[in-house]
């Protein structure tokens, strides 16, 4: 059947008929029992897949139908507030937060019609050991998680909290992707002035309140710094793949007695985890997530970072992050394809070996004939310059002399020129050179007489 109009909300919430929705009545369809009552999985012809999710889904619903949740309403007078509420519920649209499709009649009662999410929950992927997390993955829950907050916390004209966070009411789409449930149970309860089932010391409740910020479990007021605290507990299973407070026993109300004392989870299993880490990507993001962690889960509502802090933590290191990955990524696949290559080259040497041997003795056989040829060219170049030498060689010879020639013809005409023009100084030089040779023998006649 076509959606039909109504008249229980206001015309800004979708109402569809009861009768365009198909469950069995059975356990078959039943999932089990949320915040406002029964939770049953349905089928729907136009809305594709929806699902029955106020409190929580399991793994029995992992068929492809599609579901409502239903309230039923406990007190008439309370109508007008809820209809404000989930009027407001409804415009919520965003990629990490369930979303609400409307609502309809249910034997005179109110069911509210949610989006179908077929991945489990958080806390049971996180429980379960078969399955490795990485970190890239674990850095991504975090990131869609804060991100869905921010977008609650900030809403445009008005503030939504969460007000139950836990591993449990956030689901996983089939892709692993994060899906916030819940964040409208808090929120219709608070309209309808019902009790918050956060407070209720049953056992969903005896989980939640491990959860919940120590001044929530005292005063029941709900603000997104409550949010923070809890998302700092999330924070702590995602890095440690334990439940908190995993193991304890003491009492619950002793528990909660310790928390507000600032009592924590084990954060010796988080150094366990630091401990084991070996890659450099992998310990970036462990100091980051559970930094932001320890921020969020102060005493002091007034010293938790605001979302758009804890979303800008969580982004900041992306960037560096994505390029390491890259990094040890490529070089990942670059070592491969060395061992890829020198697996063939292995292969190569066993089955072509006498193909290379063959290829080997030609190029040895080339190389050789190459090397001859050089060689033979050589000599014959050198021969070339061998007579080239000897002709140079008396050319020169021949001009040396005929250049000494030259020289001694120009000394000599000079010569005769200074016969004429220098008698007078000849003949002065010739008589000194006659006396002196007189006196000298002069010298040598006394010396023989006295001797």
């Amino acid at each position: 059947m076509a959606a039909k109009p109504g008249c229980c909300f206001s015309s800004k919430l979708q109402k569809y008929n009861v009768d365009e929705f198909h469950t069995s009545f059975d356990k078959t369809d039943y999932i089990g029992c949320g915040n406002f009552g029964a939770v049953r999985v349905c089928l729907h012809r136009e809305l594709g897949k929806i699902v029955a999710n106020i409190n929580r889904l399991n793994k029995k619903a992992e068929e492809t139908y599609y579901a409502t949740q239903f309230w039923w309403k406990q007190n008439p007078t309370c109508f007008s507030s809820v209809k404000r509420e989930a009027n407001a519920l409804v415009r919520i649209d965003h990629q990490n937060i369930v979303k609400l499709h409307g609502s309809t009649s249910w034997n005179n009662e109110v069911a509210i019609i949610l989006e179908y999410v077929d991945g489990g929950t958080l806390q049971g992927h996180l429980k379960n050991m078969k399955v490795e997390i990485e970190w890239q993955l674990r850095h991504r829950f975090a990131k869609q998680i804060i991100s869905a907050l921010s977008y609650l916390h900030n809403y445009k004209d008005k503030t939504f909290c969460h007000g139950d966070l836990k591993s449990e009411n956030i689901l996983l789409t089939n892709s692993l992707d994060i899906k916030l449930a819940d964040f409208g149970a808090v929120n219709i309860i608070k309209a309808s002035g019902l009790e918050s089932t956060t407070l209720n010391m049953s056992t969903t409740g005896q989980c939640t309140v491990l959860y919940a910020a120590p001044e929530y479990l005292q005063t029941g007021q709900t603000n997104p710094a409550i949010d923070i605290y809890s998302y700092g507990m999330v924070l702590y299973e995602i890095v440690t793949r334990q439940t908190i407070f995993e193991g304890h026993t003491l009492p619950v109300h002793m528990l909660m007695i310790r928390i507000a004392m600032g009592v924590r989870p084990d954060e010796k299993v988080v150094g366990k985890v630091g401990q084991l880490l070996t890659k450099e990507k992998d310990r970036t993001i462990f100091l980051e997530l559970t930094d932001i962690m320890e921020k969020c889960w102060n005493g002091n509502p007034d010293l938790r970072p605001i979302t758009k802090e804890n979303e800008r933590d969580v982004y900041d290191d992306q960037d560096e992050i994505d390029y390491r990955n890259d990094l040890a990524q490529q070089q990942h696949e670059e070592w491969e394809e060395e061992r890829r290559l020198d697996a063939l080259d292995e292969q190569d040497v066993y089955d072509d070996q006498d193909e290379i041997d063959y290829r080997n003795d030609l190029a040895q056989q080339q190389l050789e004939e190459r090397e001859e040829e050089r060689r033979l060219d050589a000599l014959d170049e050198q021969d070339v310059y061998d007579g080239q030498d000897e002709i140079d060689y008396r050319n020169d010879l021949a001009q040396q002399q005929l250049e000494e020639r030259e020289e001694e013809r120009r000394l000599d005409a000079l010569d005769e020129q200074d016969v004429y023009d220098g008698q007078d100084e000849i003949d002065y030089r010739n008589d000194l050179a006659q006396q002196q040779h007189e006196e000298w023998e002069e010298e040598r006649r006394l010396d023989a007489q006295d001797d």
